[in-house]
């Protein structure tokens, strides 16, 4: 898919996020579990952009403008642009967002570790937080210092 044909496939999810979380939707984590899925998975691929992106402050615009003009289809369109510019410019990333568009909600739900079980997922994360870290019971302190 070319960088145009996956911004235009990307850009709904997009959009639902920001109308979902405003601004929030390039900071906060995605949810696999939240509502509406659709926003999750624009959460994350708009994450997955501003963190690869070298045009970040363009990416924060559009967002913010949309987020300000949610019915202004030149808000949309400006969202898309940026879209089409971070994905033309690293193939790597339109991977990344490719899989998310194809996988929706499922590939939010694997990007953190979310196998489905609350535990297991709280598990996953805490993993993930701290450099795949296993927990031996051990709570890290060290007995020595006092």
């Amino acid at each position: 898919m070319n960088a145009d044909d996956l911004a235009d496939a990307a850009t709904p999810a997009a959009v639902a996020a920001v109308a979902a979380h405003k601004f929030g939707a390039l900071t906060r984590d995605p949810d696999p579990h939240g509502e509406p899925a659709d926003a999750e998975v624009g959460s994350a691929i708009l994450q997955a952009v501003h963190w690869r992106t070298k045009e970040v402050p363009q990416l924060e615009g559009a967002v913010d403008d949309l987020a300000q003009r949610p019915d202004d289809p030149d808000a949309v369109a400006e969202l898309r642009l940026q879209l089409t510019k971070a994905l033309e410019a690293d193939a790597e990333l339109a991977r990344v967002v490719g899989g998310l568009v194809e996988g929706g909600i499922a590939a939010v739900a694997a990007a953190v570790g979310d196998t489905g079980d609350a535990e297991e997922s709280g598990k996953a994360g805490t993993a993930a937080a701290d450099g795949e870290h296993k927990d031996d019971g051990d709570s890290g302190a060290d007995d020595s210092a006092q």
